[in-house]
């Protein structure tokens, strides 16, 4: 009788699960690549983290360590834990088979598919459900009344959206199911441990510690798996040599580039706080009209999606990871300081005139 370890155990029914979800959900693939999409990580920082400031300076700078925390921490465990994707995973663990046969075994693939770091946990899940999460408290402390409904409401809309963007990931076979659950529970852990009073309250020079610790823990995870004999960059070439197209692997989807992210964003949101610092207490904004919100929101989140589709050269590794520093850093710059200054700007003189016309 052959025993089955039970790592390969958890696996092995891991992708009997995942054969199942793509056949019940084969006529549905497009809504399975939106919803995968709707939690990316990057979306955090382009979408939730600008909205979520726009409408609260402080629930936005929650929004941002949360979505840096559990990115980083996401990089990290990926690092230790050594996970395999099931793409790459099907065809490692039967490539004796012959080709004909293992063919028919591998999962379907997609154009989202084939991400290069490892597998476990899932970044989707951790990032997507510790972001909703603030979010969902956020609005709940907000409101006092209809308490109760609008908690039901809103925690099942949680529920529903973390399940649905937890299943597409399975589906796309990036993910094994326990991936997705470990991530979601990370994620929900991240989200209520972080509290919004303690970092709004937070220095720049709060956030230059922040910055350092976040380079050294990767530095030091990734030199102490070099002197422990593993290769800390091994699922790259897992990627390149599993994917059924080789324009689907993309090296933004990388450890090193979400690490460069969660940096760079903490950098340049400490250096805003810095700027803040300086300024007198005369400067610092009062109440702002809800047209001046949306209005914040829409330029906010077209200098998010613009700076999404600059290219960034990829001559080398150095120049491709400093270029998205240079990009995120500059980003958050502007999302912090410039939009409102000038929004700000705006409604000093605005509340001048009616003074003086009164």
């Amino acid at each position: 009788m052959c025993i089955m370890d039970p790592v390969a155990e958890i696996h092995f029914y891991g992708w009997w699960a995942l054969v199942y979800i793509q056949k019940q959900f084969s006529n549905y693939s497009e809504w399975m690549l939106f919803l995968s999409k709707l939690g990316d990580p990057r979306y955090a920082f382009l979408i939730y983290f600008p909205v979520a400031f726009c409408l609260s300076r402080s629930r936005g700078t929650q929004v941002l360590w949360v979505a840096c925390s559990a990115e980083w921490l996401n990089a990290v465990l990926k690092l230790i834990l050594h996970g395999d994707r099931p793409y790459w995973w099907v065809g490692e663990t039967y490539k004796y088979k012959e080709k004909a046969e293992l063919e028919t075994m591998l999962p379907t693939q997609y154009n989202l598919t084939c991400e290069t770091g490892p597998g476990s946990p899932s970044g989707h899940a951790m990032v997507t459900s510790a972001v909703f999460f603030v979010l969902v408290k956020g609005i709940l402390d907000s409101r006092q009344k209809h308490q109760r409904i609008m908690q039901a409401a809103l925690w099942t809309s949680f529920a529903a959206i973390i399940l649905a963007v937890d299943i597409s990931r399975v589906f796309i076979a990036t993910h094994f199911p326990h991936q997705v659950i470990m991530g979601t529970l990370i994620g929900i852990g991240i989200g209520a441990i972080i509290n919004m009073d303690v970092v709004a309250s937070l220095r720049s020079k709060h956030y230059l510690l922040g910055t350092m610790v976040a380079v050294g823990g990767c530095m030091l995870t990734y030199y102490a798996l070099l002197s422990l004999g593993y290769d800390p960059l091994w699922s790259i070439p897992m990627a390149h040599k599993w994917c059924a197209t080789s324009t689907w692997v993309h090296p933004d989807t990388s450890l090193f580039f979400a690490v460069i992210r969660d940096i760079s964003c903490l950098a340049g949101f400490g250096f805003s706080v810095y700027i803040f610092e300086k300024k007198s207490s005369e400067e610092k904004p009062g109440s702002v009209h809800i047209m001046s919100k949306i209005l914040q929101i829409v330029s906010s989140l077209c200098v998010t999606l613009m700076s999404e589709n600059i290219k960034l050269p990829r001559d080398s590794d150095a120049i491709f990871y400093g270029a998205a520093f240079i990009k995120f850093f500059l980003m958050v710059l502007v999302l912090v300081v410039q939009i409102p200054a000038v929004f700000d700007r705006c409604a000093s003189k605005s509340n001048c005139t009616k003074k003086k016309n009164s």
